[in-house]
């Protein structure tokens, strides 16, 4: 999020730019979430508290991860969105699900505050990994009963979204 990498340069004892903030914090967080699955599945709070120690550490700055996360996942309980996507969502007669990292809790107060209409919801905590691994995607096509083939992704993360869709032989829209 634009807004902590902000704060974290501002606080930096570097000369680090946004985009290197935002890319050590990424890269942080991705591996964490390639090692979290099964047995060693952690909730993203914990990994995004983790990799955004790791992340002040790295650019000197003294400000306190646990306040950053709860500003973060302030923002993704109460995200922004296109009125035509709620429309969209609401109208559509093909079943819609929505595959997310972000924990349940907090995305269900997303999907509560716009009111959204939606076949399933598939987390992260469900099925014990995070995008791009196979598990939330092999999920969806048997709960739904469809072919990789019969299925559209639309993400909006490359890394995440769009590699584990392509991986499993998904169209995506990203």
């Amino acid at each position: 999020m634009t807004n902590i990498c902000e704060q974290i340069k501002e606080n930096s004892q570097t000369d680090a730019t946004l985009s290197e903030i935002g890319g050590v914090w990424w890269k942080e967080l991705s591996a964490l979430f390639i090692e979290s699955h099964g047995a060693n599945f952690t909730h993203q709070r914990t990994l995004e508290e983790i990799s955004l120690k790791s992340t002040l550490a790295y650019f000197q700055s003294n400000l306190d991860e646990t306040k950053l996360v709860e500003l973060m996942f302030n923002h993704w309980m109460n995200p922004a969105i296109f009125q035509d996507s709620v429309e969209f969502l609401n109208q559509s007669t093909i079943p819609v699900y929505i595959l997310s990292n972000i924990d349940r809790a907090d995305i269900l107060e997303a999907i509560k505050l716009h009111q959204l209409s939606v076949k399933d919801i598939i987390t992260s905590e469900d099925v014990k990994s995070y995008k791009p691994r196979p598990e939330m995607f092999e999920h969806a096509l048997k709960i739904s009963g469809l072919a990789s083939n019969e299925v559209i992704h639309v993400g909006d993360s490359l890394s995440s979204d769009i590699a584990g869709a392509n991986k499993m032989g998904l169209k995506v829209h990203g």
